[in-house]
């Protein structure tokens, strides 16, 4: 898209600016696609945007799908302007496995990779152990430095 806009310099100075503006369809995918929480009725996910290099131009909104396993029958798909999915009226309890791809003015990029979401259940703590590693050694460091305070 080109641009084109008269601007006043001066008294008597007229100039015009041309900007082009052309936007394309990314060519990275949304990354750190996380499940923050899955019940029997709810399934959160949320994700990073493209990096700034490989979006294109301003992502206008993100594409998803989601499927499940062949008994479940629930697979979904659409649109959102968030990074990020609430899947609060969902029944299936399988296994599912998520995707996301982000959308410019240029058109849609491709999708990530899938991303395995476990059965109802089975889904561990929400940290890694190089979390859990910091948050005690957060946690000792605190309890020292009031011991020698």
């Amino acid at each position: 898209m080109v641009t084109t806009k008269q601007v006043e310099l001066g008294e008597h100075i007229l100039a015009t600016i041309t900007h082009n503006t052309s936007q394309t369809a990314p060519v990275g995918v949304p990354a750190n696609i996380i499940v923050t929480e899955r019940n029997d009725t709810t399934i959160l996910l949320s994700w990073d945007n493209i990096p700034c290099g490989s979006r294109g131009g301003e992502i206008q909104h993100y594409m998803y799908q989601l499927e499940s396993s062949k008994e479940d029958h629930c697979n979904v798909a659409g649109n959102t302007t968030e990074r990020s999915y609430n899947g609060a009226a969902l029944t299936c309890k399988g296994s599912l496995k998520f995707r996301v791809a982000g959308v410019s003015k240029g058109g849609a990029g491709p999708y990530s990779d899938f991303v395995n979401i476990p059965k109802v259940g089975n889904i561990a703590n929400r940290f890694s152990p190089g979390d859990l590693g910091n948050m005690v050694a957060y946690l000792v460091m605190i309890t020292l430095y009031q011991l020698i305070k």
